[in-house]
């Protein structure tokens, strides 16, 4: 049930939840727009 629970927060803090430090946008969102940068 933890696993669970910590995998349920990684992926919302990862992927759904906003970050005013990175321009208000999520930290997948960021790697994916930096990775686009490189290719």
């Amino acid at each position: 049930l933890l696993q669970l629970e910590l995998s349920d927060y990684v992926n919302w803090y990862n992927n759904c939840r906003l970050h005013q430090s990175l321009g208000y946008l999520t930290p997948n969102e960021v790697v994916h727009n930096t990775h686009n940068l490189f290719v």
